[in-house]
């Protein structure tokens, strides 16, 4: 089921990646990326203890994607304005990425039923929002509920828990934790150090978590990795599954890395 859902995903992506190359020109692409790295501008920016000097230097950074976009940068206006005028010329294709999201939410919800949230909380009847946590792309920080659709990155997380922070390379199929969180393993499990927890979470006031961006001149991705968030204080936990060990068959190919003090990568197994 979740290598079809994962696979259905794809599909979606691709839909969506030509219809906007199909219909939208490149400039108006070239927008949507920019809206995006905004995001992740104030995201990463707003709160947070900066100095003039600093946030200047990652305004300027943003400044830079403005280059060759001559027809929108005027030195005389602020950022603020300039980017007000780049959201309008690309609400038709910010709609577009909204018309994804929308289908990716009707499917998943078809396929899967319910989103994963992992804790190390036992018996919990409802998952508390995180203060204002940057998602995966950090185009966003707000005070949310975490959850993600695909099990594989599910039991990814569950050795989070214990792990500390990780890293995730999905098409090297490499995970990286901040220390080791597993005793052992076997030809069929990694046992975890002490039992996570996996609550199931309805999908109504969820959202996917996306990203847009320019791989290369010309060549652009809509990015979903099976994250999605939900701006409330609470959700109820539909039932909850105790994990003691992950299952190799469902991580197939996936090596586990812990980082060391000196900066290298352990190999963990």
């Amino acid at each position: 089921m979740d290598r079809s859902y994962e696979t259905v995903c794809a599909d979606l992506k691709k839909k969506y990646e030509t219809l906007l190359i199909k219909n939208i020109e490149i400039k108006i692409l070239k927008y949507l990326v920019l809206i995006y790295r905004y995001r992740q501008f104030w995201a990463e920016t707003d709160g947070n203890n900066l100095t003039d000097s600093l946030r200047k230097q990652k305004a300027d950074q943003i400044r830079q994607y403005l280059d060759g976009y001559s027809e929108a940068v005027k030195d005389s206006l602020p950022l603020e304005e300039i980017m007000k005028q780049i959201q309008k010329e690309a609400a038709g294709a910010d709609e577009i990425l909204n018309d994804f999201q929308k289908d990716l939410k009707t499917n998943s919800r078809h396929l899967t039923r319910y989103l994963m949230h992992v804790t190390a909380w036992e018996n919990l009847t409802a998952v508390t929002a995180s203060h204002r946590k940057l998602n995966m792309y950090h185009t966003a920080a707000d005070s949310a509920v975490f959850a993600t659709s695909s099990r594989s990155h599910a039991l990814l997380y569950a050795g989070r828990i214990l792990g500390g922070s990780m890293q995730v390379l999905p098409k090297q199929r490499i995970c990286v934790y901040q220390r080791n969180p597993f005793t052992y393993e076997t030809e069929d499990i990694w046992k975890l150090r002490r039992p996570v927890h996996i609550c199931l979470l309805e999908y109504q006031d969820f959202v996917p978590v996306i990203d847009f961006i320019e791989v290369s001149p010309g060549n652009f991705r809509i990015c979903f990795e099976h994250e999605w968030t939900a701006l409330k204080k609470t959700e109820l936990v539909r039932s909850t599954e105790t994990l003691k060990a992950l299952d190799k068959r469902q991580l197939e190919g996936y090596r586990f890395y812990s980082s060391e003090q000196n900066g290298l990568l352990k190999r963990i197994g």
